[in-house]
């Protein structure tokens, strides 16, 4: 029988700014994400890369993979988990990304087989 190992990683979109840092996930999936306890109003949506000399580019599972608008003190599971070698986190789209006013730490659930 096989158990569902989850860890937890923290991920900051600094201040006057609507990305994360690259993050690598490997061998694991971004399963949840807890939002924190405040949060300057956007969606999420992703960047991801699957190897190693990739580059990041926009992440679509037919449409850009996203959740709506999100609230603060949130824990959001999601329907299809991440999986990637490197992800970034965004605050609004790659059309429209929404600067956070403060720096915002999200916790990112990963999970893995």
């Amino acid at each position: 029988m096989s158990r569902n190992h989850t860890r937890a990683l923290e991920v900051t979109i600094p201040s006057g700014t609507a990305l994360t840092g690259t993050e690598r996930i490997d061998g694991y999936k971004i399963v949840a994400i807890q939002m924190p306890s405040a949060w300057t109003a956007a969606a999420l949506t992703f960047q991801a890369k699957a190897r190693e000399g990739a580059d990041l580019a926009e992440l679509y599972d037919g449409n850009t993979v996203r959740s709506e608008t999100v609230a603060v003190d949130r824990y959001i599971q999601l329907a299809t988990p991440i999986q990637a070698q490197s992800v970034r986190v965004r605050s609004g789209t790659s059309g429209t990304p929404v600067n956070q006013a403060a720096d915002r730490i999200l916790t990112l659930f990963l999970g893995a087989e």
